[in-house]
């Protein structure tokens, strides 16, 4: 499969995520427990369905103040239920289904943020 993230964004994302997941010490325990989260943010983060996937990189995007959104879009003519809407940073789209709103919102997410750090 290939890397959702890339670039500053997906160095940013992997530092983030460690970070987050470990103490801050300078004993050999912590830097074994950094080398096996490293390991399972490359190898296994991208095996894990896209629903977490969007659920950790939408908590990052939150802690840089950033808005990441998938949401039930509806119809103002209707008020009927027609999609999902997403958004990221400022921008935002439609999909038809929820797998390809979150898809659509983290690959905008990574190409604006790449864009502007």
């Amino acid at each position: 499969m290939k890397p959702i993230l890339t670039g500053k964004c997906r160095e940013d994302f992997y530092k983030w995520a460690i970070d987050r997941e470990n103490p801050k010490t300078n004993d050999y325990d912590y830097n074994v427990c950094v080398s096996g989260h490293l390991k399972f943010y490359t190898s296994y983060f991208l095996k894990l369905p896209i629903s977490m996937q969007f659920g950790v990189i939408q908590d990052f995007a939150d802690d840089k103040g950033i808005d990441l959104d998938v949401k039930i879009g509806v119809d103002t003519s209707t008020q009927i239920k027609d999609g999902f809407d997403y958004s990221a940073f400022n921008f935002s789209g439609w999909s038809s289904s929820l797998k390809e709103a979150r898809e659509k919102a983290i690959e905008r997410f990574n190409i604006l943020y790449n864009e502007n750090k």
